[in-house]
This record gives structure tokens, sequence and C-alpha cells, in this order.
């Protein structure tokens, strides 16, 4: 029997074997293959679980976690770049993979990408601003 259960800075998974804790940053994407759920990790792990996507994003954070395609997920942190080809948005993953961004989903794509980097960029600056030599 697999249990998933979510917490706030991670999730527990559970099948007839073996038990894994996975924390929120490791994951990179989630794929849909029904009726499978593969969570992508970071150094290449996988995870595959018997459930809808549906039912994974409910329990993600909207903030970090962002429903891209009808089969996809991102981590908004590990995003590289977002970009255009011709008349398709794709998205540039830091481990290197691709995905393609529905039409419907650009815009609040590129918002969550801007938002994090303009943050992360004012952070950086205010760390800078209070080093002092």
């Amino acid at each position: 029997m697999e249990q998933l259960i979510f917490e706030e800075t991670f999730f527990l998974y559970s099948n007839k074997n073996n038990m894994w804790q996975v924390e929120y940053n490791d994951i990179v994407s989630i794929e849909c293959d029904k009726p499978y759920v593969r969570f992508l990790l970071k150094k290449s792990k996988m995870i595959i679980i018997k459930k809808s996507l549906f039912d994974v994003q409910k329990n993600l954070n909207e903030k970090l976690f962002v429903r891209i395609n009808r089969k996809t997920i991102v981590n908004i942190e590990n995003v590289q770049s977002v970009f255009k080809n011709r008349d398709v948005y794709s998205l540039l993953m830091q481990n290197g993979l691709e995905y393609v961004v529905s039409i419907r989903t650009v815009s609040l794509v590129r918002k969550c990408f801007f938002l994090l980097n303009s943050s992360e960029k004012k952070d950086k600056d205010r760390e800078d601003e209070n080093i002092q030599f």
C-alpha cells in the first residue's frame, strides 16, 4: 500500500518496502504519465507514485510549484530560463531538462519566474549592502 503525506517543507512517501522523505527544494519537476506521477529530483533521482497530478498539485505550495501544462509541474526555483522559440514558450531547467509551456499558463509562468528572480536579486543586494569592510 502506497502512502503520500505532505508536510510544510517535505513529503513522506512509503510503499510496501521503503519510505522516503523528500524536501520540496529537491524536486525539479513533477510529470504525469497516467496513472503514475514521476517526481524528478536533483542528482538525477526519481520517485514514481500511483496518484493523479491534480491530487499532488493541491498539496503543493503554489508560490514554489507552477503547473506549466497538462502533464507537468515545475519547481520555479529550478528554472534557469524562460524563452520563446517561434510561437512556443519553453523552460530550461537547471538540470538541462526542457519543458514546453502551454499558452494558458505562459503569463503565470513568466510572472512567477520574474518575481522569484527579482526578489532574489533584492536579497543579494541587501546582503551586499550589509557587508562592511
